[in-house]
């Protein structure tokens, strides 16, 4: 309901392209439009916005491709992250003639890694083989939306139908296929309280990194409208965490796994978009420390030792990291109560008390599972 509002992408937003340092060279990410996530024209995930159109012809699809490697040759070794609306692997978005095509034409940059974005179920055997010899001598990473290893979060709170046999099963196929598997974990999923969302990307993070994941990129939410926690944020039903939640869930991973975690979304990203005419709600501290914590977050991609990183990160003291740490107190409600009553909310305003009052009565205690 809330994602039928989205204004579409316009065909004059064919792609978009944007870099980064890093360690061993760029960063470039390189977003082209398709019809969007077939998870979103579903309903989607809570938090999730990465845009909607109509259907797009091959053409402007193979001119995006050209424009952008002009713009890339810049004789210098790339990481390239491949971005969709959705997933790279699903048919119904990405042709897959038309996906190995592009990896094909990207050959002709000096790449180390190809980056593309795709869901568990999306991930064929067939498409891996296809994608792995065509960025041959690069490497292919497959980034898969894990979120969450909690199943009832990830049902209840996220809306997310994956569970931790199948992502175990997809980073094993990837494995096979000689391509490397990183996963995003999320900060800030909504029914829960400050507390249980550092726990739950805690416990995540360290859980895909024990299944064998090669990397993990860790992320806070940044509120978007025409999601759930927009909607929710209007209301003041939800609160993004602050950057403090990222630097809590590094800090307690063991530093040795700290070279392999990557951080992401902590600064707001350059609006493209020209149907959206509001911003959406970044992660933030205070003005008093806001700069210098971003300004350290921002060599993590580059960074040679990140434990020292994290050591300068977590040195930092400030009135709002107190304020901070005094909301992570346990609230008076249980997570059960909490999500069945603004679940009710839910139903009574976006669908009028008619669908939805069923399944509220058969959620069940929510338990802690994994790591």
């Amino acid at each position: 309901m809330l994602g039928s509002k989205r204004p579409l992408v316009p065909s004059s937003l064919p792609f978009t392209l944007g870099y980064e340092e890093t360690d061993g060279g760029l960063f470039a990410r390189f977003w082209f439009r398709t019809k969007g996530c077939t998870h979103t024209l579903g309903g989607g995930c809570t938090m999730c916005d990465y845009w909607i159109s109509t259907e797009v012809d091959a053409d402007e699809t193979r001119s995006s491709v050209e424009r952008a490697l002009a713009d890339m040759r810049k004789n210098r070794t790339i990481d390239l992250l491949i971005e969709t609306s959705g997933s790279f692997f699903d048919n119904r978005e990405v042709d897959p003639q038309l996906r190995t095509w592009m990896l094909e034409r990207f050959q002709e940059l000096s790449l180390r890694y190809v980056i593309i974005e795709t869901r568990t179920d999306m991930l064929g055997s067939e498409s891996l083989d296809a994608c792995v010899a065509a960025i041959q001598p690069s490497r292919l990473v497959v980034e898969f939306g894990v979120e969450s290893l909690d199943p009832w979060i990830l049902k209840h709170c996220i809306n997310k139908d994956t569970w931790p046999g199948s992502v175990q099963e997809a980073v094993n196929a990837v494995h096979r296929h000689g391509a490397l598997a990183t996963a995003n974990v999320l900060i800030g999923a909504p029914f829960l309280s400050l507390s249980e969302q550092i726990e739950d990307s805690f416990r995540t993070l360290s859980g895909v990194l024990d299944m064998g994941f090669d990397t993990a990129v860790l992320f806070p939410v940044n509120v978007k409208h025409y999601t759930l926690t927009g909607w929710l944020w209007d209301r003041d039903m939800y609160k993004a965490p602050p950057l403090w939640a990222l630097v809590d869930v590094l800090t307690q991973l063991n530093p040795s796994l700290l070279s392999r975690v990557v951080i992401s979304w902590h600064r707001p990203r350059p609006d493209y978009h020209p149907g959206y005419t509001t911003r959406y709600i970044r992660p933030e501290t205070c003005p008093g420390c806001y700069e210098r914590l971003t300004a350290l977050l921002d060599l993590w991609r580059r960074s040679t030792d990140r434990p020292a990183l994290l050591a300068q990160i977590d040195s930092i003291t400030c009135t709002c990291r107190d304020e901070h740490e005094a909301n992570r107190l346990s609230p008076d409600q249980t997570l059960l109560e909490r999500v069945r009553s603004q679940q009710l909310r839910i139903v009574d305003e976006l669908f009028d008390g008619s669908w939805g009052i069923d399944y509220i009565d058969t959620i069940p205690e929510h338990r802690w599972v994994g790591p």
